[in-house]
């Protein structure tokens, strides 16, 4: 396995007569080396291609498989993709779903912390009801802990 006959037909009589695939490439022993197409890994024994678990993405030379870093994310295992602001890449597992492995919104009253690897409560004047902490309007305010919307100011009364 993961060895080309060089002779022909390719059928090797004995390991003289294979030679190894070339890193990324797979055979059957009996057929020539072939790439892993994109978005995959040779297996261990360089037999087939196959894809990297979720939060993953195939090495450069297709031998193994790496992990997705600050804000990329796989869904698939074929590559790692930028997770657009506002939403946020978990970093660790949750609820059986593998890190790097999600771009998601926040709930409300939550908007994505500094580094968009988590959620932060919304602070200040802010709410949120999307996912990402925004300025109540001039003239209203966060009148519950919620901080899911903003009510108007009171009229002042002399």
């Amino acid at each position: 396995p993961g060895k080309q006959c060089t002779s022909q037909p390719r059928h090797c009589i004995d390991e003289s007569e294979c030679e190894s695939c070339n890193a990324g490439q797979v055979t059957r022993g009996d057929e020539a080396c072939t790439s892993c197409g994109p978005g995959q890994r040779a297996n261990n024994m360089s037999t087939f291609c196959e894809k990297c678990d979720f939060g993953k993405q195939p090495t450069h030379d297709r031998t193994g498989c790496e992990a997705c870093r600050g804000t990329t994310y796989s869904r698939d295992g074929t590559n790692c993709t930028e997770c657009e602001a506002p939403r946020y890449v978990p970093t660790e597992a949750r609820n059986g779903v593998p890190p790097f492995s999600q771009c998601i919104l926040c709930d409300p009253g939550k908007g994505p912390n500094a580094e968009r690897n988590g959620c932060t409560n919304c602070t200040g004047n802010n709410y949120s009801t999307t996912g990402t902490c925004e300025s109540c309007k001039p003239g209203y305010i966060i009148t519950d802990s919620s901080r899911k919307s903003c009510k108007q100011c009171g009229e002042r009364k002399d």
